[in-house]
């Protein structure tokens, strides 16, 4: 963990700080096993680790990602995505908290901040995930973030004026989906 952890205001503009820092539901002196379960899933996801991430999917796992028109996406699917993701943000940094976990699955909110390469901009962003999980292994997920948000870190003030667009969306999720064709 980095030295500044404790101020993770501060941490996050460090560039040289590999920030990872996680929750577990504080208030808990023995976490739900479904918090467990996603702690460790997000860990595996902070280390740059899409493999060991998509071995927490069942076989029948859906993933949603509204803002990107992703929507039930399979288990292998899942996979590739998080993999692609995975390698464009060779710089990853994750900070997470379970924030809910109940018998039925969990709620996780978590920051990703890592460098969009085509323009060498910083992108911090916010998500809220919920998920169901059966067996040990996440069976449904659905990611929510503002996708103008990411858009104006991305692309500066073309993302701030465009971000809001259609066209833009259209245009950015039409490209994952290929590139997460071309993956398959």
């Amino acid at each position: 963990m980095a030295p500044n952890a404790s101020d993770p205001g501060r941490a996050w503009q460090e560039p040289g700080a590999r920030l990872y820092r996680r929750s577990i539901l504080h208030s808990e002196i023995e976490p739900h096993p479904n918090a467990r379960l996603l702690d460790q899933f997000f860990g595996a996801l902070a280390l740059g680790e899409a493999a060991a991430a998509g071995m927490f999917y069942a076989a029948d796992a859906r993933i949603s990602v509204p803002a990107l028109e992703l929507r039930d996406l399979g288990a292998d699917a899942a996979r590739r995505l998080w993999r692609l993701l995975l390698e464009d943000a060779s710089d990853l940094h994750v900070q997470y908290a379970v924030v809910h976990a109940d018998e039925h699955g969990g709620e996780v909110v978590w920051i990703a901040r890592y460098t969009w390469r085509p323009t060498g901009r910083i992108v911090t962003q916010r998500l809220h995930g919920r998920f169901q999980i059966r067996a040990g292994r996440i069976t449904a997920e659905t990611e929510q973030f503002s996708l103008w948000a990411c858009a104006r870190m991305a692309l500066g003030w073309r993302g701030a004026l465009g971000g809001w667009s259609p066209l833009l969306r259209i245009r950015i999720c039409l490209l994952l989906s290929q590139r997460l064709t071309r993956r398959g």
